[in-house]
Formats: C-alpha cells, structure tokens, sequence
C-alpha cells in the first residue's frame, strides 16, 4: 500500500503544469500599446533608440500580442512616451469578464473570419456597423467566436460582448450574445438592439438599448392611441413609452437571436 502512495505521489508531481496564457489579453494590450504610441507621433525605431533599453523586435512582439511582456518592459514603455504605466491597460476597465473568455479567438490584421465563427464587438463598437458612408470600413471585432453551428452561418449575424443588467434572466450579465442585422420593418415584441436619440442606456451611457420593442393602444384625451414600449426584461427597470410620432427616435439595428453558452 505504502508502494502505491509513493507511485501516486510521483506521478502527480511529474505531471506537467500548464501554463497560464491570455491571448486575448495580449492582443488587447499589444493594440493599445500601440494607439499610445501613434497618438504621440513615435515610430518604433523612435521609440526604441529613447528607450535606450527596448529592442525593435521586442516592441514589435509586444503591440502585436504575441509576448507575455516583462512588466518592467511595459514600464520603460511607457514611461519613455511619458505616460504612466496604467495607460496601458486602459482597455481593460469595462471588459474585464470579456478577456477572460478563452471561447474568443483574438483578432489578427491578416487573418479571415475563420469558417462558422461570428466576430465580436464591445457595445460601443456597434454602432459603426451600421455606417452608411462607403468610406467607412467598419469597426474592427475584437476577434471570432465558434458560433457552434455545422451549417453556414449569415453575414448579418454578429456578436456583442453584454454587460447590462436589464434584460435578465434572459440575457445574463456579461454574456456573448448572438444579434442579426434587421433589413426591413422590426418584428414585434422581439427583443431588438437599438439606437436611442436624445437618451442614453443607465446602464452604459451609450445611446444603445436592447429591449423588447412592442406597439399598444393607450387612453389618451379618453381615445386610445398607439404607443411605443420598449421593456426590460428585469422589472427593476423601468418601461420607455414613446408616442407613434416619435418612432423616429428609435433606429432599429439588430433583432436578439441567443445568447452563446
């Protein structure tokens, strides 16, 4: 008996460790690292030769994501364009759940949507799908995720990384929710993702709702009339009601197809 404790032991102790790595992190970091440094007009020979300590290369593998950098790399980074070091991981203070789903694929310049993946955007990259302008190339996705289909998957659909709280049970709080483009007049009391103007989601500040979008006829002057509700999900949010004039307000952009599990 005691053999076979001392087998077990070293067996569990020859197991090699995996070893712990956030792609989508580095991506994320390696983009914003780079932003910084166009903002401030430095090329990266520039900025190596300031630094006196950072090598081309090693910027290089460091803005396209594809090295867990030395912290005091980071540091000479950023302290040779004169920022503070928390600059640099600016782009992780509303996306914190989102980068640490392994499910996402970071997204690579050169690199297609792979077959059966959706792209995944923040909320506030969204809005940019629906440019109207030809010179608009569209935002960039933060990267793909299997839709988990085996059929082809439409080029309307897309992803949209959410962080609200309104439109639970049904759309957990940060959750990867699945939209499709609308094309034509919205379907009612479907759950829509829309453009709100002249107010803004309480949640994100963004002009971005997602709410069920329903038509019904109230009293008003003792006649009933047609009004517009867009409802939460959670009843600890309340209603918004519009008058049929103002539908003009609320642009329709995407309908809620599921949420990714």
């Amino acid at each position: 008996m005691g053999t076979n404790r001392a087998q077990r032991k070293k067996t569990k102790k020859s197991a090699p460790r995996r070893r712990y790595k956030n792609a989508l992190f580095l991506k994320q970091l390696g983009q914003t690292c780079k932003s910084l440094r166009s903002k401030m007009n430095y090329s990266i020979d520039r900025l190596s030769k300031e630094s006196d300590q950072l090598s081309p290369a090693s910027i290089d593998r460091l803005e396209r994501g594809l090295a867990d950098s030395q912290i005091l790399v980071l540091a000479r980074y950023a302290e040779t364009l004169g920022l503070p070091i928390t600059d640099l991981f600016s782009f992780t203070h509303d996306s914190t759940n989102l980068l640490k789903d392994h499910r996402i694929i970071p997204f690579e310049k050169d690199l297609k949507t792979p077959p059966g993946y959706y792209p995944v955007y923040k909320m506030e990259s969204t809005l940019d799908l629906f440019q109207n302008s030809a010179k608009t190339q569209g935002p960039v996705p933060i990267g793909w995720v299997d839709s988990g289909l085996k059929s082809s998957i439409s080029s309307d659909h897309f992803v949209v990384f959410v962080s609200i709280e309104a439109m639970q049970p049904l759309i957990p709080k940060n959750s990867l929710v699945v939209f499709k483009k609308c094309t034509g007049a919205p379907r009612l009391d479907k759950v829509l993702l829309l453009q709100a103007s002249g107010f803004n989601d309480p949640e994100t500040g963004l002009p971005l709702l997602i709410r069920k979008y329903s038509k019904i006829l109230l009293p008003q002057n003792g006649n009933p009339e047609p009004v517009i509700t867009l409802t939460s999900e959670n009843t600890s949010f309340d209603s918004i009601t519009l008058a049929q004039e103002n539908e003009q307000k609320i642009r329709i952009l995407a309908e809620f197809i599921r949420v990714l599990k």
